[in-house]
């Protein structure tokens, strides 16, 4: 079976290695330190506040309420752009979830709600130029009604790639900036 007649165990032992002991004890104060760092960061992050929280809470961001607007969103499926979940679903559902904002926005905020419909291309890297057609924009423009001349752009793109639900690219982002608007208006 080994050939020869050779003795298993000598095989075995032949091609057994070892890690040098210094080697070893770097290797688990790193794994401790590692530990010891997100066990350090893990307190510095606030806790997550939810729904029940908002009435002690009023300008608090509420991190259960933007959880529930990303499985909403992502329950759309896949938002490529061109399909109709895009172009019209998407559209839709943020189109319902910002005029709910807007009807519970403080009187003193001033919000106005515009959607484009934009074609053109850039050049990119080596020559290559891109092309979009037909791409759609949600804009939301919240502002003071004394006319002030801060402002503040918060943007993502709401579109995902081919097969994927677009959770984390994007839609937690468009969940983010809904609650960023309830707070902000």
């Amino acid at each position: 079976m080994h050939g020869g007649g050779d003795d298993p165990s000598e095989h075995y032992a032949a091609n057994r290695h070892t890690v040098p002991p210094v080697i070893a004890i770097i290797f688990i104060m790193f794994i401790f330190s590692l530990y010891g760092i997100v066990y350090l960061i893990d307190g510095i992050f606030p806790n997550p506040l939810y729904i029940i929280d908002e009435k002690d809470n009023p300008a608090a961001f509420i991190a259960e309420r933007v959880q529930q607007d990303l499985k909403e969103f992502t329950e759309i499926g896949p938002r490529i752009i061109g399909s109709y979940e895009n172009e019209v679903t998407a559209v839709d559902y943020l189109r319902q979830k910002i005029q709910e904002v807007k009807q519970e926005a403080n009187a003193v905020q001033k919000m106005e709600v515009d959607e484009q419909v934009a074609s053109g291309s850039y050049l990119v890297d080596k020559g290559f130029v891109s092309v979009y057609d037909k791409v759609q924009n949600v804009l939301v423009k919240l502002h003071s009604s004394n006319h002030s001349r801060h402002t503040l752009l918060i943007n993502a793109h709401f579109d995902s790639a081919p097969g994927t639900s677009g959770a984390g690219d994007n839609g937690v982002n468009c969940a983010t900036m809904l609650e960023l608007l309830r707070k902000l208006s």
